[in-house]
């Protein structure tokens, strides 16, 4: 018996650690942007993750009785689709990130048969990435816009995840 209510505990932390760690994160990278509060951002994360994360807690029969492979497919599809439009309508030259721009200028080097590594990109600076992620980038360079890559990650990393025998697990045992 001492041994359940140690898990509970346990998993109340694991659950209030991760809430926290993300939010950290919204704080951090939330003021980068001019579109809505970072505070409202804060609050309206912490009310839905809370349901989710704590569904036992607030006896919700709602969430209890969802359909997680739906909701992870309807989540999946508009990460995709959100980080598409980000991409799409995102002016590169305006961010103060050269990441985007440092796999450009490399890549556009590499095809040209020049040294990828001293490309200078949009803020001065040179890439620093693997040579794989240059190869893998490619595709995406020649289709116009190098962000392509990270939506065709996310999207395969996050279909994968969902045909996985950890996500059928998660299921299993009721985690999320």
């Amino acid at each position: 018996m001492p041994f359940i209510k140690t898990n509970n505990l346990l998993t109340a932390t694991l659950k209030i650690v991760f809430l926290f760690i993300n939010l950290l994160f919204i704080y951090k990278y939330g003021f980068r942007q001019n579109f809505i509060s970072v505070y409202l951002v804060l609050i309206i994360y912490t009310l839905i993750s809370s349901f989710f994360l704590f569904k036992d807690i607030f006896k919700i029969k709602l969430i209890q009785n969802l359909n997680i492979k739906l909701c992870f497919k309807t989540f999946v599809f508009l990460v995709v689709t959100i980080i598409f439009l980000v991409t799409f309508y995102t002016d590169g030259n305006s961010l103060k990130v050269d990441r985007w721009s440092a796999i450009d200028v490399a890549i556009s080097a590499l095809l040209n048969g020049e040294y990828p590594y001293t490309a200078i990109d949009h803020l001065n600076g040179r890439t620093s990435n693997f040579p794989g992620l240059l190869v893998l980038g490619i595709p995406f360079y020649l289709l116009g816009n190098v962000g392509y890559l990270q939506i065709f990650a996310s999207y395969f990393f996050l279909t994968r995840y969902l045909n996985s025998q950890r996500f059928n697990m998660l299921l299993n045992i009721s985690y999320f």
